[in-house]
Formats: C-alpha cells, sequence, structure tokens
C-alpha cells in the first residue's frame, strides 16, 4: 500500500484562489524579507551612539567572572544567562557595535519564531503579518 504525498492533489483548485502551496510560499517568502529587513535595520546604526548606562553596566558585569557571579547571585538573578553569554561574545571585540551585535542576533531571530507563533495561534497569514510588524517596529529596532 503506497500513500500519495503530493500535496497540489489533496485539494481540488478553485479558480481565482491559490493552492495551499503557493500561500505558503508567499508566507516564507513574506517572513524572510521580514527577517533580513529586521537584520538591515537592527545593525544600521549598531555602533554609533555610546552606551547606555545599563549596557555600560552589562558590559562592567560581565567582564569579570567574580564580579559577574557576585551581581547574579545577589541581584541580577534573571540576567544570569545573557551575563555569561555576553562575557564570552566580549572575546571578539569591545566597540559598542561588535558588543550590541549579541542582542541585535537574538532580535533578529525573533521575527521568524513570531511567525511560527502566529501561525499556530492564528493562522499563516497572521504569522506573516505579525512578523512584518515586528521587524518595522520603531520600538523593536531601537532596542535590539
Amino acid at each position: 500500500m503506497t500513500v500519495d504525498t503530493d500535496l497540489s492533489k489533496a485539494s481540488p483548485q478553485v479558480p481565482g484562489m491559490p493552492s495551499r502551496i503557493a500561500a505558503y510560499r508567499v508566507e516564507l517568502a513574506m517572513v524572510l524579507a521580514a527577517t533580513i529587513l529586521g537584520i538591515i535595520l537592527s545593525f544600521l546604526l549598531i555602533g554609533d551612539k555610546s552606551f547606555w548606562l545599563d549596557e555600560g553596566i552589562s558590559v562592567h558585569t560581565a567582564g569579570d567572572w567574580s564580579r559577574m557571579l557576585q551581581r547574579v547571585f545577589t541581584r541580577d538573578i534573571n540576567m544570569s544567562l545573557y551575563y555569561f553569554l555576553l562575557h564570552f561574545w566580549l572575546k571578539l571585540g569591545d566597540s559598542e557595535a561588535v558588543i550590541r551585535s549579541l542582542s541585535a542576533l537574538f532580535a533578529v531571530a525573533c521575527i521568524p519564531a513570531l511567525y511560527v507563533l502566529g501561525r499556530r495561534l492564528f493562522g499563516g497569514r497572521a504569522g506573516a503579518i505579525a512578523a512584518l510588524l515586528l521587524a518595522v517596529n520603531p520600538f523593536f529596532i531601537e532596542y535590539a
């Protein structure tokens, strides 16, 4: 017994309506475009401004193991994973652009993740639109 896995035969074509495969390809193209746009907008001026106070504190804390462990166990337990990753990320350089790129990479990774979540909850079109809206959100870009 063989199972036919060709999706184009799974549902009849309705004139004027795109097939599910074509709609899925459009969604993926939108998410890819949104992710590329998010990369461009997040990294465009990433090193132009000097550090904010909280960024400076993070760099200072992550630079030394003893300082990092003391801060994690006394004040910022919720920041422990970030400090740990930033400690090793600082080996790449200490400029504003290099240090901020860690956060920007995680922010950009949120764009396709939001698509997947939106697709599961509300459908593919809603997920793709949510990903696109996140990619161009000025608040998101500022803090990415």
